[in-house]
């Protein structure tokens, strides 16, 4: 975690060069939530992260910056709903040999001291056995006494009391949590959308938001990242997908792309649906396309304007006269060519 600078010491402080333990998203000295409904993938997410920092394989196409054979992680898993030998499990199916074990410390709850009140001391007497480059707390409000997680002042102390005893404890390594979103979604922002207080966002570095498209079944993940590389920048909604088998996790197209695909789709099929009913209904109105199929008047008019080439208006546009609408343009009649008489032979 990040060191505290005091009295006079602030002028010439300057950011230390902090290397990235996930290249571009999770730098090694910060604090990074993942957020998400139940079954939106933080755990999935969460192991992907913690088995490629073990292995020192990539994630999501991004390089681990820890040689092979050396990262260490502690996992503190909490979320009851998901067994401790289904975790082990999916480590396996990661990659995470029996040699590798010895640096991976899986605990679950039966691990932790019996008072609430002593669990940040055992945390940080863990810290400074083992040693780990990154911590994983799934779920963090199951490991943090917060009482009212609507409370501002609540939650940030609570924080703030996991940051400082860590600090404390002389880690040096990446704090990876695990939080819900609420049941109400706002669409526009979905790093709004975590449960509680907006302190939860206010006290990490990156927030991970996934989510999931009720009519497609999609999956997508997304960063807000106040630590930015000037190649990767911030994760955009990104379509994000899991082998069943592998248990690895890969990113997709991007929602944006996907999006505009779908709109320039859904305007090929418009374009389609006016053409066929102006080659059924010649001599038809801009008003008789939009009240027959049921299309705005501004999509009927972009369309009329993007296809003139390939219809035939007549009429002068003004009131009792509207423009009417024909496919192509008839070929004007031609006169019937006259055929010449051969000249008469001279006798």
């Amino acid at each position: 975690m990040n060191n505290v600078v005091s009295g006079a010491d602030w002028f010439h402080s300057t950011r230390p060069n902090v290397p990235w333990l996930i290249e571009g998203l999770l730098d090694k000295q910060s604090h990074t939530t993942i957020v998400g409904k139940p079954k939106a993938g933080k755990s999935v997410l969460a192991r992907n992260i913690a088995a490629a920092v073990i292995t020192g394989q990539s994630l999501l196409g991004r390089q681990v910056n820890i040689p092979k054979g050396e990262g260490r992680v502690l996992y503190l898993h909490l979320d009851r709903k998901d067994q401790a030998y289904d975790v082990a499990a999916d480590f396996r199916a990661l990659g995470v040999t029996e040699k590798d074990a010895e640096r991976l410390m899986l605990c679950t709850a039966a691990d932790l001291p019996e008072k609430h009140g002593d669990w940040l001391s055992w945390l940080a007497d863990r810290v400074r056995s083992f040693d780990p480059d990154l911590i994983v707390i799934d779920l963090l409000f199951q490991f943090l006494n917060v009482g009212d997680v609507n409370g501002y002042n609540n939650v940030l102390d609570a924080i703030n009391g996991l940051q400082d005893t860590l600090r404390k404890a002389g880690f040096r390594g990446h704090l990876l949590t695990l939080h819900h979103s609420r049941k109400g979604d706002n669409p526009n922002d979905p790093f709004d959308n975590a449960l509680g207080s907006s302190a939860i966002r206010a006290s990490c570095t990156t927030m991970i938001a996934l989510t999931c498209d009720k009519k497609t079944g999609c999956h997508m993940i997304q960063s807000d990242q106040s630590q930015r590389d000037p190649y990767w920048g911030e994760m955009p909604a990104t379509i994000i997908e899991l082998d069943p088998e592998s248990k690895e996790l890969r990113l997709g197209e991007k929602v944006s792309f996907l999006k505009a695909q779908d709109q320039s789709e859904k305007h090929e099929q418009t374009v389609l649906r006016l053409l066929e009913f102006v080659s059924k209904n010649p001599g038809c109105t801009q008003m008789d396309i939009v009240g027959s199929l049921e299309i705005s008047k501004q999509k009927v008019t972009v369309v009329l304007r993007d296809k003139e080439g390939m219809l035939r208006r007549e009429g002068t546009g003004k009131p009792g006269d509207a423009f009417k609408y024909f496919i192509g343009f008839e070929r004007l009649a031609q006169p019937a060519p006259v055929c010449e008489q051969p000249d008469a032979v001279v006798q």
